[in-house]
């Protein structure tokens, strides 16, 4: 007897395991490993706080969580955590960013610009190479609901030059301050996004 039922739990998972396909509520559709069917059920993905969803160790891209502190959906993109909330093009959800070379102590948003699809970032305190607080700025553009990292600015000064204290960026071009560049003399670096 106890033979025949583990034959028949085999029999049963045998179609599962051998097309690598799981279909509830129907069959699975060809090009799916997991197809979920229903009128009346809902899916539920992992629920957690925000301390949780931050605490998760090697966190893939692609991962899909339920943050209950924020109430809505985040999707982690490699390097951050993305809300996947309703939005309009007028109305976009904030999105965290950080510089992906950051460290403690750089000030990274120590002054904001944003021109269109074009943001820009300055990282008062930010070490570039050996020059310690020699600050920087980063530029980053939108696409669709998305904003990405298009490059780190850090003219070439000194160490604690200060660039990016005061930022401004309008018509496709921007301008980075250095306050404390060669004893206080000052210095501007300008540039356009598309170099």
């Amino acid at each position: 007897m106890k033979s025949s039922i583990y034959f028949l739990l085999f029999a049963c998972l045998l179609p599962v395991t051998a097309r690598a396909q799981i279909g509830m509520g129907g069959q699975p559709h060809p090009s799916a490993v997991l197809d979920l069917k229903a009128t009346d059920k809902g899916f539920y993905p992992p629920r957690l706080t925000t301390a949780q969803r931050k605490a998760i160790t090697n966190a893939q891209p692609g991962m899909f969580v339920y943050d209950l502190d924020k109430g809505t959906f985040y999707l982690f993109d490699g390097q951050n955590w993305s809300p996947l909330a309703f939005t309009s093009a007028n109305n976009l959800a904030p999105i965290d960013r950080t510089a992906s070379d950051g460290g403690d102590g750089d000030s990274f948003g120590f002054s904001v610009a944003i021109s269109g699809d074009y943001a820009l970032v300055g990282a008062l305190y930010d070490d570039v190479g050996a020059n310690n607080d020699q600050g920087s700025a980063y530029l980053f553009k939108r696409t669709g609901t998305s904003w990405s990292l298009v490059r780190a600015v850090a003219d070439n000064a000194p160490a604690n030059t200060g660039n990016g204290s005061s930022v401004g960026i309008s018509s496709g071009s921007f301008i980075i301050n250095a306050w404390s560049f060669e004893s206080s003399k000052g210095k501007v670096a300008f540039g356009t996004v598309d170099n």
